[in-house]
């Protein structure tokens, strides 16, 4: 079976998931590995056609929505991370974006998302708008729930993120 690995990473975390589908699919089988804007049309033509982006704003990042368009009876395995996490609820919010911009052609095979660490300079941003926040305010309240996101985030993905990929690609009949 060939597949391809088509995805859009900012911070590494996407990318490292997209290298954990590699490593579980084998090399054999490999017939594109890299960005949207590098891929060809093996990329499009590959048996599975593993997508992934990092959450832009609640969806895929524009050059991955691209390429999803760009697909054409494609049986495709979205995955993604996103940096606000904790929540199966707004990782199926976005999973189900990136499926709308799937060409009804298209199968989806399944699916994966999970938390991942941001840069250091999304908590000093927090940190200013706690700080500029009246304590007793929503902005306050709301400043202080985007610190405790970024600190639980710095592990992911993780161990248990990985596992679960894994029970996904073997749910899917891919691993």
């Amino acid at each position: 079976m060939s597949y391809s690995v088509v995805f859009s990473s900012k911070t590494g975390n996407t990318e490292y998931i997209a290298k954990r589908i590699r490593r579980i699919m084998g090399e054999e089988g490999c017939a594109f590995f890299g960005s949207p804007a590098e891929a060809d049309e093996g990329a499009r033509k590959a048996d599975v056609v593993f997508v992934g982006s990092w959450d832009d704003k609640g969806s895929a990042t524009k050059d991955v929505r691209e390429f999803l368009h760009a697909l054409d009876g494609a049986r495709v395995f979205l995955f993604g991370t996103c940096g606000f996490g904790g929540s199966d609820d707004y990782y199926n919010q976005v999973l189900s974006r990136m499926r709308e911009d799937l060409p009804a052609s298209c199968e989806l095979a399944g699916s994966f998302m999970c938390q991942g660490k941001m840069p250091a300079p999304v908590r000093e941003r927090y940190v200013a708008m706690l700080a500029a926040a009246d304590p007793d305010s929503k902005e306050a309240k709301r400043a202080q729930v985007f610190i405790e996101n970024f600190d639980r985030a710095l592990d992911h993905p993780n161990g248990d993120d990985l596992r679960t990929l894994d029970a996904d690609l073997r749910e899917a009949g891919l691993a």
